[in-house]
């Protein structure tokens, strides 16, 4: 275990768990690097903002035929959210369906290169996930390094 080193990932309601402890002013955990968000999104936590967001990395990940939490909420997030920001947008995918064959085996990819990038500094490791998501023919690979 590296406790230098801290990355946090949560699916649905663990994803809104994961913003409002890295992104949301009640609940900030200062040990946080880099975050992995799947199928969430923001919810208001009491006593806090998302406002002035710290600058965490963060690797979004979302189906377009989410039915629990649509995939605007992920574009939402994409477009308002931490900065640097990776996101696997999975064409047809659902809420879990995000975890299971190609579209699981994209996640775990994007995964991978994202905590290597960003946790141990592998920087080529995340400009390979382009031509990954475009040969797979399923995904986008959407990425905001700057505000707007």
């Amino acid at each position: 275990i590296d406790l230098e080193n801290i990355a946090v990932g949560g699916h649905s309601l663990g994803g809104v768990t994961v913003l409002g402890a890295a992104y949301n002013s009640c609940c900030l955990d200062p040990r946080i690097d880099a975050t992995i968000q799947v199928s969430g999104g923001p919810l208001p936590f009491e006593g806090g903002t998302y406002e002035g967001d710290p600058e965490r990395p963060m690797l979004l990940v979302h189906g377009t035929a989410d039915e629990t939490v649509p995939i605007n909420v992920g574009d939402v997030v994409f477009d308002t959210f931490a900065i640097p920001i990776w996101y696997l947008r999975i064409e047809g995918a659902t809420h879990s369906g995000v975890f299971g064959g190609e579209a699981g085996e994209l996640f775990d990819e994007a995964s991978l290169a994202f905590l290597a990038a960003e946790l141990r500094g592998d920087d080529d490791a995340l400009e390979a996930m382009a031509g990954t998501a475009e040969a797979s023919g399923i995904a986008d690979w959407r990425v905001r390094t700057a505000a707007g």
